[in-house]
């Protein structure tokens, strides 16, 4: 007993548009992976392999962290109000960020550098 009825062209459209973006969306978080131990080996004063490791581990621990309570409340209040919201905070980041090193207040320049990786 199968009920087999065909997707209309919206749908069709629909289902490419939404996998489009997705694996864009994947694209744009796991690009970085493959490139960047060897891009961060070779910085000048040369972080250490644990330094890249602890780098690219808190990416992807952001990354989980933050994807689900943002989907949610994207449900709750609205997704164009969460966007603005993860903007002015990445908006403040780089303020911050750039505030500091016209200023000389880098901790590191090893880190500072690998924080203008992953803020990038």
């Amino acid at each position: 007993m199968s009920n087999t009825t065909k997707m209309s062209s919206f749908e069709i459209r629909t289902s490419l548009f939404l996998a489009s973006v997705y694996g864009l969306r994947m694209l744009g978080m796991f690009l970085i992976l493959p490139i960047f131990a060897i891009y961060a080996s070779q910085l000048s004063g040369s972080p250490s392999q644990l330094q890249i490791g602890l780098a690219l581990g808190v990416y992807g621990l952001t990354q989980a962290i933050f994807q689900i309570p943002f989907g949610i409340s994207s449900d709750i209040i609205g997704r164009k109000k969460v966007i603005y919201f993860g903007l002015t905070i990445f908006i403040l980041g780089i303020k911050q960020k750039s505030y500091h090193a016209r200023r000389g207040f880098c901790f590191k320049q090893k880190r500072s550098r690998l924080s203008n990786i992953i803020t990038i």
